[in-house]
């Protein structure tokens, strides 16, 4: 099929992506995805228009439009996963959305019909989403499209999320798993640390921050 003003159309989406292969693929799903590229049966031409308004400002831009163009819960759900990292696993999503891991998986399935986040199981076959387990782990297929995700956070809430997220995954690890994740835990609990009241809680971040130290302490020395 023709493309209308096809040398237009590749100028302003080359402009944008500078021809990484992503993310041209990403700006022409954004503009079909919000009608503004389409395709007519009639003339059987791909058809274009959009204004300056209409075109992203930047690659991450792209994202946060599509990303807006999801349910509330969808995008929840998705700032929550770009908070745990590029790769999160359902489980660790399950416990800090306060979802069931099944609900979790049906409210990320548009994202992964869309291929903004995918299944990453290492050593077995794609599997369907009724097939996923509580143990699995998904990715972001892009940085920028995590780091659009976690743009879904307002600044205000942003210190509010990380706590929460700190204090439930710190509740469900048993020792052993805290002994592991005991970095990442202190992330999300120190980001948000000066919205701890309770003197117990305080006291606890000592004493996690304190094992974090000598834990870094002891690594470089038998570096």
């Amino acid at each position: 099929p023709r493309v209308m003003d096809i040398e237009s159309l590749t100028e302003r989406v080359h402009g944008l992506t500078q021809g990484n292969p992503f993310y041209v693929k990403s700006f022409l799903d954004y503009l079909h995805e919000f009608g503004l590229l389409h395709f007519d049966s009639i003339s059987s031409c791909w058809s274009w228009n959009f204004t300056d308004d209409d075109t992203p400002n930047d690659i991450v831009d792209i994202f946060v439009r599509r990303l807006h163009n999801f349910s509330e819960s969808s995008q929840l759900m998705i700032s929550l996963a770009a908070c745990l990292g590029n790769v999160f696993r359902l489980k660790d999503l399950s416990t800090i959305s306060d979802h069931s891991f099944e609900e979790c998986l049906t409210i990320l399935t548009p994202l992964l019909d869309k291929r903004l986040i995918a299944s990453v199981n290492k050593g077995e076959s794609e599997r369907r989403p009724h097939e996923q387990s509580s143990s699995d782990w998904f990715a972001f297929m892009h940085d920028r499209v995590q780091q659009a995700a976690f743009q879904l956070i307002s600044n205000e809430n942003i210190r509010t999320v990380h706590l929460k997220i700190g204090r439930q995954l710190l509740d469900e690890m048993t020792e052993e798993e805290l002994d592991l994740n005991l970095f990442k835990i202190l992330e999300y609990l120190n980001f948000g640390s000066k919205l701890i009241d309770a003197e117990f809680e305080q006291k606890r971040m000592v004493e996690l921050n304190m094992l974090a130290a000598g834990k870094a302490k002891a690594a470089t020395a038998f570096g």
